[in-house]
């Protein structure tokens, strides 16, 4: 069986990246907020960025390709 890092992984639209931009963007936090909220926080971005790498990836790919 494959690792699921070198499994083909879907498309990434561009749309679906501005809209999770807009839903959850970037803050800053001050000191009064919880650790469970910047950790629950964090988490989202994290996945965010996950899928920014992948969109960039796929695109250098088709880039490449031509």
């Amino acid at each position: 069986m494959k690792d699921a890092m070198q499994l083909p992984f879907p498309i990434v639209p561009e749309d679906l990246l501005k809209s999770l931009e807009e839903v959850f963007p970037m803050k800053d936090f001050t000191q009064r907020v919880d650790q469970r909220d910047m950790d629950f926080y964090s988490g989202q971005r994290s996945v965010i960025r996950f899928l920014i790498s992948k969109r960039e990836e796929q695109t250098n790919n088709i880039i490449k390709m031509e």
